[in-house]
């Protein structure tokens, strides 16, 4: 179970709750029935049991649901390649993630969405608006 709130979420594993700050999320993937949330720091990922369409109307707009096996958070895209078909997405951590042809034009409305109010910078804490933060859904 997960419950969702303005700047973290809270999850239920078998050790307990666990308080985690969206900022640190890189990327959720399936690993069915299970969901990897990979992580910044030494832990790298915590998996529960959930999907995918459970929680994506849930996260705020700087998550993108790029396949129907990943969301990514954009603060922690490195690069997007659309060179040639197919096309990645590359992450902080070095994670290579495919888009799909059919979701390249909304993924790049997103982009431009929270390039043009977001900057995808949150370390401008006293111009940030918080765009990147209000519900995706």
């Amino acid at each position: 179970m997960i419950t969702f709130h303005e700047k973290e979420m809270i999850i239920h594993t078998n050790s307990g709750f666990r308080r985690l700050e969206y900022h640190k999320i890189i990327a959720i993937t399936t690993d069915r029935p299970y969901i990897v949330i990979w992580i910044t720091g030494d832990e790298k990922k915590i998996l529960i049991k959930s999907c995918l369409g459970e929680i994506i109307n849930e996260l705020p707009a700087v998550f993108y649901w790029c396949n129907q096996s990943a969301i990514v958070n954009l603060h922690h895209l490195k690069l997007y390649d659309q060179k040639s078909a197919p096309y990645f997405l590359y992450l902080t951590s070095g994670m290579k993630l495919k888009i799909p042809r059919r979701k390249r034009e909304e993924f790049q409305e997103r982009l431009s969405f929270l390039n043009r109010n977001c900057a995808l910078n949150c370390n401008e804490e006293q111009i940030c608006n918080k765009a990147c933060m209000t519900k995706s859904g």
